[in-house]
């Protein structure tokens, strides 16, 4: 088993951690996800422990031991910032900070120390795995330490599927981003095309994105990434999965449909890149992107497209789709759980206290100054507006619009990590030309089929 380093905070002081590596989500850190990061040299205070499992303590300082994966440099600040207010909030409370040197996976890590009884008290956990790990147990019920300390979910948007287990709260939301629409004022005004109108469709988007397409410039009207998200699914009434989520559908006629649309962007309309051809030169070069659905800091990940330094940026309606009448915008949350072993270890009032702590108010104002364009979970916050972008666009409101239309981005069952594995490489292959939609349809029912199949537990093991 890895070494498990564990960084303590207590009474504002704090044993700092070196070997700083960064996290496994695929975000870049102004969104509050993490680049990997050279591992930073460390300083001769630095201890590390054998991770065992932590006794209740009867006398002194309680600890909750706290797994998490932010420590890149700027998501490392923020949480160094937030848990020296916890110190001073609590010095009869030690947050133990418990990483694995040289590794970028906290939630495998975490399952390693599950299996060995070393685990602690919260962790942060990646949405598409919360049904799994639910369903065995892996959580602890907050509902009574909730309601007894006094806190209400319904003070925060949260995701249900990820908070909520069988109506038992067993986390909150931490990395909370909801999908909406942006586009890129200056290229649009660049080539006088009229910005998209209240009232714009998927349909109107090939040719809304033709009027701001040049290729020879790396200018391209819209892209969409390498997988289409299982929100988008629903959009199109797509059943790429039955309803009890045993056999794969992209072979249907909606599922089709949807596929041809997007593949469309690409060889008919010449609005979108292939993915390799982003992958590989675009996104390396400053290809520039004039529209396309986001969350957090407009396009954060792209440092080149959306959000360049002289790019004026505005956020547009939500668009419906014509052929089902639907609006829907995508949910990511990756949020803190309350493990099972927070009873073992009399903690379960203190990590709850922790847990709404994480998503309250002073963590919310640290993540809109460290992480700017991030979304907090508590209402308070994002209602105030300020925390969207420094310098919010003219319709920063339209954000807003998206919470009433939030839908899953993944399908919530235990095999969503294995059914995204199963035709992701196979999108990316279709979508760089290798495969024609129909090719993709029938190998991706294949493959996922065998993975819906097989154990889940294949998809979390390290290779």
């Amino acid at each position: 088993m890895a070494e498990i380093t564990r960084r303590k905070y207590l009474g504002g002081s704090a044993v700092v951690l070196g070997g700083l590596l960064a996290a496994a989500c695929g975000e870049t850190e102004e969104t509050g996800g993490g680049e990997t990061q050279p591992a930073a040299q460390q300083p001769a205070a630095q201890t590390q422990t054998q991770a065992q499992p932590q006794p209740a303590m009867t006398k002194g300082p309680k600890t909750i031991g706290f797994h998490t994966d932010w420590v890149s440099p700027k998501r490392a600040a923020s949480i160094d910032r937030a848990l020296k207010i916890w110190a001073e909030m609590h010095p009869e409370w030690m947050i133990e900070q418990l990483f694995v040197p040289g590794q970028d996976d906290n939630l495998s890590q975490v399952v390693i120390s599950m299996a060995a009884g070393t685990e602690g008290d919260i962790t942060l956990w990646e949405m598409y795995a919360v049904e799994l790990w639910a369903s065995r147990g892996a959580f602890l019920n907050v509902s009574p330490a909730v309601k007894k300390l006094g806190y209400n979910i319904e003070d925060h948007y949260y995701a249900p599927w990820t908070a909520l287990y069988q109506g038992n709260q067993i986390g909150m939301p931490f990395q909370w981003n909801v999908q909406y629409w942006q586009f890129n004022k200056t290229i649009f005004d660049r080539f006088q095309a009229p910005y998209p109108p209240e009232d714009w469709t998927w349909e109107d988007m090939p040719e809304i994105a033709k009027t701001v397409t040049d290729k020879e410039e790396n200018i391209w009207g819209v892209y969409f990434g390498d997988v289409p998200f299982w929100h988008t699914y629903l959009l199109w009434d797509a059943p790429v999965l039955n309803d009890d989520f045993s056999k794969s559908g992209f072979d249907t006629p909606n599922g089709l449909a949807m596929l041809e649309w997007y593949h469309d962007l690409i060889f008919k309309h010449g609005v979108a890149p292939k993915y390799d051809e982003w992958r590989e030169k675009l996104s390396k070069e400053g290809g520039v992107i004039a529209f396309g659905p986001g969350s957090g800091v407009p396009w954060g990940r792209y440092k080149n497209t959306l959000d360049n330094d002289g790019f004026e940026l505005d956020i547009a309606t939500l668009p419906m789709l014509e052929r089902t009448g639907k609006k829907i915008a995508g949910v990511f949350d990756q949020p803190h759980m309350v493990l099972r072993a927070a009873e073992r270890h009399d903690v379960v009032d203190e990590v709850t206290h922790f847990l709404f702590f994480m998503a309250g108010d002073e963590m919310g104002q640290i993540l809109s100054e460290e992480l700017p364009g991030g979304i907090p979970s508590k209402k308070s916050i994002v209602h105030s507006k300020e925390h969207f972008l420094r310098t919010p666009p003219e319709h920063v409101d339209r954000v807003l619009e998206s919470f009433k239309h939030m839908v899953w981005s993944y399908p919530p069952f235990p095999h969503t990590l294995p059914w995204i594995n199963a035709h992701r490489f196979l999108a990316r292959d279709m979508w760089s030309g290798k495969l024609s939609v129909r090719e993709f349809a029938q190998q991706a029912d294949i493959a996922v089929d065998q993975a819906l199949q097989g154990s889940p537990d294949a998809a979390y093991r390290r290779s």
